[in-house]
């Protein structure tokens, strides 16, 4: 029975591991993009109904816009390598929320949150509306962050 885990358990991890398609490392991967992305997007939508999302003002304008320039810049990557495909379930989405943290995150499909308390800093701001760093291997390597 031991012998039988010997075996079966490197064979599970093998089938796991996937490449990264950007920084071309592998990553332990036990659920893909099908059983992530729904998750993510329901608890995307539950943190913006419990926060307060700010529509039709000018930052939350230049946040969009800003988000569409990362979406560009990831599409134009992956149509580059030739993997198109992987975006295609992404649901592109960015949102302002009004909060004093200096924070944004984002969660798996393109789920983009800004904090107000982001734009506070006039460093941050000019940060943000600069020309966002283009995602290319050596970015990811040099900087230590994997997509």
């Amino acid at each position: 029975m031991r012998s039988f885990f010997v075996v079966l358990l490197p064979l599970i991890i093998f089938c796991a591991c996937k490449t990264n398609p950007i920084s071309g490392k592998s990553n332990l991967n036990f659920y893909g993009n099908k059983t992530v992305f729904p998750m993510a997007f329901k608890e995307y939508s539950n943190f913006l109904e419990k926060n307060k999302v700010l529509e039709n003002t000018a930052s939350s304008k230049q946040i969009k816009e800003i988000g569409l320039r990362i979406k560009a810049a990831a599409e134009a990557y992956f149509a580059h390598n030739n993997n198109s495909a992987y975006l295609s379930d992404y649901a592109w989405e960015f949102n302002l929320v009004d909060n004093p943290q200096k924070n944004a995150w984002c969660m798996p499909g393109g789920k983009i949150v800004f904090y107000t308390g982001i734009l506070q800093s006039k460093k941050n701001k000019s940060k943000l509306w600069s020309n966002p760093i283009k995602p290319t291997k050596k970015n990811c390597k040099d900087r230590k962050t994997y997509y």
